[in-house]
């Protein structure tokens, strides 16, 4: 007899004595049941269970009742499972930390937020307090409400709340405890069929105080309709959390505590998100997860060494690993109810035991020093500022990428606008973006700012924005905006700022530099003297008014210029973080010191660029031309004049920007920056006017070849019809283009024939402003009504020319498939009327056009299946206009 035959009768000897016909042995019998020999063998000695399976087949066999049988099995689980209770109910020793008594969890059972979260309760207990989990479902948060059990577990191991072999979870936090668990229990025997019922226990679990619990357990468990009936309130609740070290912090960071600087990484994501618009999504993660996911799941499923993960903030390092842990997972999830995260020492060394099945998250030098000194070899990762010694750290969580950052901000529900500014003022650092998009102040400002010998020290870098650590020249700079003698005590002031959270600078081999301008001037302006503003505008003339050596190089020698010696003495770097500063003082500067410090930021950078072209020559525009666009940003009023002066002059130095590029893959094209620079005024409406007069008069300076870059290019993307590169209204468009045409009727002829021609249907974007809000919210596609005002206005304005020519007639002829009846009917009359006057040679020429156009454009036509009524129409008018012209 085996030792489960002492326990209870097993089903097996029963089913041989009472089922199987006298006279069939083991193999007549699992041949007729249609199973393998040892399989049956295995249960009529009591070796294996009974499955619903094998019930069901001898019930069809033999006529024996499956119902019976299976309840047969559930009892023999049952007392089989309370002797394994004996062992399993012995608790592991957690030491007391802040477990919370049955009053604390019904006080939490009266908040809003307790149904849909008692669920994630329920799963961290079993997580961190359950051996041999085969499955754990317990839907939490938003997906509470869905149908089906509250929670489902299926374990090798049990404890004395989680019963061995599956079992289904109902609960609520209902004041009325009984009706809540008679309605669970009436639809859980509804929904779930009696074979499976009778191999799995049911559970209900309230957080409140249930003094009738165990008459109701016997009631429903007399029924025999589960394995088993188990009912746990606030009181063995209490005593289950007792157990769980991650349980209990989670619950006191639900109830508004950090008890003892601990918390749950549901706490911290919260935290992460707190007072910011739009809330972040954990997709703002991806490209990390990509990067170093691997390398940090590896690491929880069971090393016992402390990983380092080094983030801009602490709370980003946190919302990282709560990233990587979310989802439906069962592994993820299992290792995400085991985290603790620590801010303060003590706790650690209480806890530290490896009965104790958390993992700990250590966030300061001080706790990491206690995590490693415990002994207990608990594993656990530490987070440590993103500028700190990179070798020291496992994971390092970058800035994005532009491509991961749009993405992520995708996800958002952000538009490409706001996309474009938030990249800009964040320096794409996901801390720093947190606090461009916090409401409350206290979040905007990093902590640091609050110390103000720490915020004085950063203006200087913030100005410079980066600069090379071993070029003289920037060194040297760096000293003028600290007002410093030594490059050694600007040094010592940054390696101070490197190692604290949510750090306002970097270092990276030669280079360093601030993470986020604007987020530094706002956390530091308070501390800025008029002294410092001073300085700033007369280093910023000395670096931007550095004449391009390169430039004396033959052009086609330029792209080797490094090869030759022919760069700026002060680094690239430098050069464009001094124009941004302008650009970002001129726009900001006056709010923040105009009234406090007398200084208008705004004149100051007009007049600075007023200087740098002081002698406007050739050789200044092109020196300038990589900076074109600060400037432009920085006084638009003041760039505007200088190229308008210019211009007027009967030769114009803006010329030597207008030449033809030799070659485009070793010669730069001179007059990009100068395009860029326009393009980004045109978003402007109030810029728009002067900004397409000089443009236009850029095109009858331009060369003929195929750079790739234009002045017309431009012109045509502002006006495109469906999709203008201008914030301007298409009333003021009109109004610029009438303009246009007027002063300047060949190149208002090119953009109105734009409109209607066939061939340009696609169309780029033109640059936007880096700090301006010109631009915001424009540039996509218009509506069909803001569309067709434009476009028929230009076919208006063609189908009026005078005086027309040849050239004209041509072009509206190759494009009169986009007219309709009546337009095209008048472009013929306009060919009648031009006709009478011109020579013979004239209408020869147009004559063969006409050939060639109506030939092409019929065979467009049909390929676009247009009706062939009007074709035809189209073919004849085109017959008949040739065989006039001929005569």
């Amino acid at each position: 007899m085996s030792s489960k035959e002492n326990i209870t009768g097993h089903p097996g000897p029963y089913i041989r004595s009472n089922v199987i016909p006298n006279g069939m042995n083991v193999t007549q019998v699992a041949k007729a049941v249609g199973v393998g020999r040892p399989a049956l063998s295995n249960l009529l000695n009591g070796n294996s269970n009974l499955s619903s399976e094998m019930a069901a087949k001898l019930e069809k066999a033999f006529g024996a009742s499956a119902g019976d049988l299976l309840a047969m099995q559930s009892a023999f689980d049952a007392e089989t499972s309370a002797a394994a209770t004996d062992i399993t109910a012995v608790r592991t020793f957690v030491p007391p930390f802040a477990v919370p008594k049955a009053n604390d969890i019904e006080l939490w059972a009266n908040t809003v937020d307790s149904r849909a979260k008692l669920a994630a309760l329920l799963r961290i207990l079993v997580h961190s307090s359950c051996d041999g989990l085969q499955k754990v479902s317990f839907p939490a948060h938003d997906d509470s409400q869905r149908q089906g059990w509250d929670g489902e577990i299926r374990t090798k191991v049990g404890n004395p709340w989680v019963p061995t072999g599956s079992s289904g979870w109902e609960f609520g936090v209902n004041k009325d405890i009984k009706g809540k668990a008679d309605g669970d229990f009436a639809k859980s025997v509804k929904a779930v069929p009696k074979v499976q019922r009778l191999e799995m226990s049911f559970i209900f679990v309230t957080p409140r105080r249930w003094p009738g619990k165990n008459a109701w357990k016997e009631a429903q468990a007399a029924k025999k309709q589960w394995k088993d009936v188990l009912v746990w309130d606030s009181s063995d609740l209490e005593q289950w959390m007792e157990q769980s070290i991650p349980a209990q912090v989670w619950l006191a960071n639900e109830m508004g505590k950090d008890h003892r600087g601990t918390k749950s990484l549901d706490r911290c994501w919260v935290q992460w998100n707190a007072d910011c618009k739009p809330a972040f999504t954990t997709q703002i993660f991806d490209e990390a997860s990509i990067i170093a996911g691997k390398k940090l799941l590896s690491h929880l499923r069971g090393s016992d060494r402390t990983l380092r993960i080094a983030s801009d903030s602490i709370l980003e390092g946190l919302a990282f690993i709560h990233a990587m842990l979310r989802g439906d997972d069962p592994e993820l999830a299992a290792i995400r109810d085991r985290v603790v995260v620590f801010s303060e020492t003590g706790p650690l060394t209480e806890l530290a035991n490896k009965s104790s099945r958390f993992i700990p998250v250590v966030i300061n030098r001080e706790t990491e020093v206690e995590l490693s000194e415990t002994g207990s070899r608990l594993g656990g990762i530490s987070i440590i500022p993103r500028t700190m010694v990179q070798t020291e750290t496992d994971i390092v969580l970058d800035a994005l990428s532009e491509e991961a950052f749009r993405k992520a901000m995708e996800t958002m529900s952000l538009g490409s606008d706001e996309i474009e500014c938030l990249k800009d003022e964040s320096g794409r650092s996901l801390t720093v973006l947190r606090r461009r998009l916090a409401q409350d102040r206290a979040i905007k400002s990093p902590a640091w700012s609050a110390d103000r010998t720490l915020a004085r020290s950063v203006f200087p870098f913030m100005l410079a924005g980066a600069w090379k650590n071993d070029n003289d020249l920037d060194r040297d700079v760096l000293c003028r905006l600290a007002g410093q003698k030594k490059y050694a005590e600007a040094e010592r002031e940054l390696v101070d700022l490197l190692p604290i959270d949510s750090s306002p600078v970097w270092s990276i081999g030669s280079f360093r530099g601030v993470v986020s301008k604007v987020d530094a001037l706002y956390a530091v302006h308070q501390s800025v003297t008029a002294e410092y503003l001073k300085r700033f505008y007369e280093e910023a003339e000395r670096v931007l008014s550095e004449r391009d050596p390169s430039l004396d190089l033959p052009e086609e020698d330029r792209w080797a210029a490094s090869i030759h010696g022919k760069t700026r003495d002060f680094s690239a770097a430098l050069r464009k973080g001094i124009a941004d500063s302008l650009v970002i003082l001129a726009i900001h500067g006056n709010g923040l010191f105009k009234n406090r410090l007398g200084v208008d930021t705004q004149t100051q950078a007009a007049l600075l660029v007023r200087k740098l072209f002081a002698d406007n020559d050739g050789d200044t525009l092109e020196s300038q031309s990589d900076v074109l666009q600060s400037y432009a940003e920085a006084a638009p009023e003041e760039f505007l004049r200088i190229i308008v002066q210019d211009l007027e002059k009967n030769n114009p130095n803006t010329q030597v920007l207008m030449r033809p590029v030799l070659d485009p893959i070793y010669s730069s094209n001179p007059r990009t920056g100068l395009i860029r620079a326009l393009e980004m005024l045109a978003w402007a409406p109030r810029f728009l006017p002067r900004v397409v007069d000089i443009l236009a008069r850029l095109c009858m300076l331009e060369p003929e070849d195929r750079s790739g870059h234009t002045a017309m290019q431009s012109l045509l993307s502002i006006f495109r019809s469906w999709m203008p590169q201008t914030a301007a209204t298409v009333e003021q468009r009109v109004a610029v283009f009438d303009h246009l045409v007027k002063n300047h009727p060949e190149v208002g002829w090119a953009v109105a024939q734009d409109q209607f021609d066939s061939r340009s249907r696609t169309g780029d974007f033109n640059v936007k402003p880096k700090w301006r809000d010109y631009a915001f919210g424009s540039g996509g596609v218009v509506t069909d009504p803001e569309r067709s005002k434009f476009y028929l206005h230009c076919r208006e304005t063609v189908l009026s020319w005078t005086p027309m020519n040849r050239e004209k007639l041509a072009a509206l002829i190759d494009n009169m498939e986009s007219f309709d009846y009546n337009s095209r009917a008048r472009v013929w009359e306009q060919v009648a009327d031009w006709a009478k006057i011109d020579s013979d040679e004239e209408r020869a020429w147009l004559r063969e056009q006409i050939r060639f156009s109506v030939s092409g454009s019929a065979r467009r036509l049909l390929r676009k299946s247009a009706p062939k009524a009007p074709i035809k129409e189209y073919v004849n008018h085109a017959r008949v206009h040739h065989r006039y012209l001929a005569r």
